[in-house]
């Protein structure tokens, strides 16, 4: 594969990558508008920058226990994506991998948190909750958009993450280019 193979194919409505493949290059499926299915076989380690992002009908992606890396907005408004298992493994889910994926409402909590899951836990905990007592659960994710976030013009959205009908974590956050990530709480103004 190379960066852009797929591009914009708006008649491609499956793919499944094989393990000989380890990499999926930057926008290598991005705007493929027909997807609907991917499935990525064991070997396959690493989801490129904004990969599958723009795939508006995408529902449903396989991750294999070999993926390790997945770059910032892989999976960026798969607005029909619903759910997800990261795998136990994953050494780098990067920062807006899936953001608009409004949609996505089941997540599995890894059984082992990566360096960017460690730092979201801390946020969780800063505000009195904590995601290590879900380790290998599917939780019910419910985002929404906000649209009266003072001092900000950009795109923002809260994330709250339920299990069996109670809030266990979440977020408020933008990921445009000059995107944030904070609690539930705005921080006070500087």
């Amino acid at each position: 594969f190379w960066e852009n193979t797929f591009t914009d194919c708006t008649e491609l409505t499956s793919v499944t990558i094989p393990g000989t493949v380890s990499f999926i290059p930057d926008f290598n499926f991005a705007g493929c508008g027909s997807l609907t299915s991917v499935t990525l076989e064991e070997g396959v380690e690493t989801i490129g920058y904004m990969a599958f992002a723009n795939c508006y009908n995408l529902e449903e992606v396989v991750l294999p226990d070999s993926i390790t890396w997945i770059e910032s907005e892989a999976f960026r408004d798969c607005c029909s994506l619903q759910s997800v298992t990261i795998p136990a493994g994953m050494y780098s889910l990067r920062d807006y991998t899936f953001a608009g994926c409004g949609s996505l409402t089941e997540v599995t909590i890894p059984a082992e948190f990566d360096k960017i899951f460690a730092g979201y836990n801390e946020l969780q905990k800063s505000q009195g909750l904590d995601l290590s007592k879900y380790k290998k659960k599917a939780v019910t994710r419910y985002t929404f958009a906000v649209t009266n976030y003072d001092g900000y013009e950009g795109t923002v959205y809260a994330n709250v993450l339920t299990y069996r009908g109670r809030v266990i974590g979440g977020d408020v956050c933008s990921a445009d280019v000059n995107g944030f990530i904070h609690g539930f709480e705005k921080p006070a103004q500087e």
